[in-house]
């Protein structure tokens, strides 16, 4: 799977351009390309990983989406009650977040992922572990926990590339010391993957093109 570095604040964009290149037989998409597919109108706000999923969707992927929350009730909410949802989850982090999120495309994404289905679980390591053997898999990590910082909050994407013995190896985008391939211990990967039930670490599983897709 091709590496596409991040040049700043867009590692949804990068791990997006390693899915499309490999199933799409060595296409290139350009970051603000990719932006324009997740919905998002400012090209520095979040993209939640529902927005990822839907656009690779959008492209004749087959994807599956796991999340263990409850996406339904969030829809229902107005906006005070998903911002103090918000801070149950990320405490004195979430006012930035709630900053930089673009409320309408998050729920019209997370509208359209319900109508497509998805499954509402969580997600241990040997299920990535057993998806990884025939499909490719998109995490959201929390990269402040990948690096030992315990109390803060940054999300990072991460595309695995393989998983051996007791170690997995990503296309570490950056823009911090990009590396294609990077090698790290399962329980390191674990341990900043997946840490709270909350659609902002939602795992994508890409199962290759849906039937009739021949671009």
């Amino acid at each position: 799977m091709n590496f596409y570095a991040n040049p700043g604040h867009f590692c949804a964009e990068s791990v997006f351009q390693s899915a499309v290149n490999y199933y799409f037989s060595g296409k290139e998409m350009r970051t603000l390309e990719a932006r324009k597919l997740f919905g998002n109108k400012n090209k520095r706000t979040h993209v939640y990983p529902v927005q990822i999923a839907n656009a690779l969707s959008d492209l004749g992927l087959s994807v599956s989406y796991f999340s263990c929350f409850d996406l339904e009730g969030f829809l229902k909410m107005n906006r005070e009650e998903k911002i103090e949802e918000y801070k149950k989850f990320y405490g004195d982090f979430s006012e930035k977040i709630v900053s930089h999120t673009e409320f309408d495309s998050l729920d019209e994404n997370i509208s359209r992922i319900i109508s497509r289905g998805y499954e509402k679980r969580e997600l241990d390591f040997s299920d990535i572990e057993n998806y990884f053997q025939n499909s490719s898999v998109i995490c959201l990590l929390n990269n402040d926990l990948f690096y030992l910082r315990e109390n803060q909050y940054t999300g990072h994407y991460a595309v695995i590339t393989d998983i051996s013995g007791d170690y997995v190896k990503y296309h570490e985008v950056g823009p911090a010391s990009p590396e294609p391939d990077k090698k790290v211990s399962k329980k390191r990967f674990s341990h900043a993957w997946n840490k709270m039930c909350f659609f902002d670490e939602d795992t994508i599983v890409i199962g290759g093109k849906r039937n009739g897709i021949s671009k």
